[in-house]
């Protein structure tokens, strides 16, 4: 082998060093500032959905509430089906505690609007309320 096969070899590891460096300084803290500015857009999106459905529920729209519902668990239940677990007590009030966006790393995203729920009953529970991405925009998943 002659000593330029080397050069070019070694030249082209360096780039590719340089490469894995640079994606490492800069691509790792751009993807975190992206991240950031993504997940705050989605935590407001998130909030206004979850407000939508439990603004609903409140007042009695249950089909309105089931239009927040998420295709998925649509599937499962029927408006008639659904709403016999969701009007027994019925929701007086809320208040949103908070918003969760879970990155595990094996898994996918997970999205949650925490809430306190006021019933008829008199009673006040937290609830998590699971919330996915459709193409309709945000829909209430499951509730914990």
């Amino acid at each position: 082998m002659t000593t330029e096969s080397f050069r070019s070899r070694g030249s082209g590891f360096l780039w590719f060093l340089f490469l894995v460096v640079l994606l490492m300084c800069v691509g790792a803290p751009l993807y975190a500032v992206y991240r950031h500015y993504s997940d705050r857009a989605d935590k407001v999106q998130m909030t206004a959905a979850a407000t939508a459905y439990l603004d609903a529920l409140r007042d009695g729209r249950y089909d309105t509430a089931y239009a927040w519902v998420c295709g998925s668990e649509r599937k499962k239940y029927s408006l008639d089906r659904w709403r016999p677990r969701h009007d027994h007590p019925a929701v007086t009030g809320y208040r949103i505690t908070g918003t969760r966006i879970e990155d595990i790393s094996d898994g996918p995203i997970l999205y949650y609007v925490d809430t306190e729920i006021r019933y008829a009953d008199g009673r006040t529970a937290p609830k998590a309320l699971y919330l996915s991405d459709e193409r309709a925009g945000w829909r209430v998943c499951y509730t914990d």
